[in-house]
């Protein structure tokens, strides 16, 4: 796992407090309805067209993301039932308790096991709603995965509208953030975060940003950890790192962050 100024990272459990959005869930890939396209640049944010104002979701039920991992190298017995999970995630995708669902046909790791992989955040009114909710998985009652889960916050922004009809186009990278704490860090982030806001949204009419999560919770406790994530979709890990490296917190060294690969979005139809 790559790390942006890794000696700036407190220790990794307490970074993932907001998401391992990126763990993997193995799906087969012609049990999904999607494919992952061939890589499209994301337009540059100076290139966007004047749009509306930027129009935010509000608070939504707690979400988590739902981190993955096998518990099992039976491939056969992945295969009898990866067609029933993922009937099972299209149905939570269409009822709204999933979220934020993408596809890589690519994934990286011991753990892919040759699988697409699979990430996805989960509404739920608290963590034992959600876990009631993945428990009735076929892969969690059949001992194949098991999952942990991590707050994220509230989705601030969803998908972009400048993607258009290319919304599953190109390749997206999660950047799952802390921001930094100590003495007078507070009054820096209170300064910055108008310019951080403007950026973010400057970026998401690019189309280069999309589905941000805030954890407006941990702002309002003043904890100094006002932790956000961010997908970015560029056609290499190196262009998504430049986009977010931009950002105001990024350049005055007031948040780090750890990247991802997601592949595309998955719509299911």
């Amino acid at each position: 796992m790559n790390s942006h100024r890794t000696g700036a990272w407190r220790p990794f459990n307490q970074a993932t407090r907001i998401a391992l959005v990126a763990a993997l869930m193995s799906l087969a890939l012609g049990a999904c309805t999607n494919k992952a396209a061939e890589p499209e640049q994301a337009p540059e944010p100076e290139q966007a067209a004047e749009v509306e104002e930027v129009d935010m979701t509000g608070v939504d039920p707690t979400k988590f993301a739902v981190v993955w991992t096998f518990k099992t190298v039976e491939k056969s017995l992945i295969e009898q039932n990866v067609a029933t999970q993922t009937m099972q995630l299209r149905d939570l995708a269409k009822s709204g308790t999933a979220e934020a669902v993408y596809f890589d046909t690519k994934p990286t790791g011991d753990q892919a096991l040759g699988y697409p992989s699979i990430s996805f955040v989960v509404n739920a009114k608290s963590p034992d709603a959600a876990k009631a909710i993945l428990d009735e998985m076929v892969f969690v009652k059949k001992g194949i995965s098991e999952y942990s889960l991590h707050p994220v916050g509230d989705r601030w922004l969803e998908q972009s509208p400048a993607t258009g009809a290319n919304t599953n186009s190109g390749r997206r990278f999660v950047t799952v953030w802390t921001t930094s704490s100590g003495p007078g860090v507070k009054d820096k982030l209170n300064e910055l975060a108008p310019r951080q806001s403007d950026a973010i949204q400057n970026l998401w009419r690019a189309g280069a940003l999309e589905n941000v999560y805030f954890d407006a919770v941990g702002v309002l406790r003043e904890n100094n950890t006002q932790d956000f994530v961010l997908f970015v979709r560029a056609n290499t890990e190196a262009a998504a790192r430049k986009i977010v490296e931009a950002l105001p917190f990024s350049k005055a060294d007031l948040a780090t962050y750890q990247i991802y690969q997601v592949g595309a979005p998955l719509e299911f139809r």
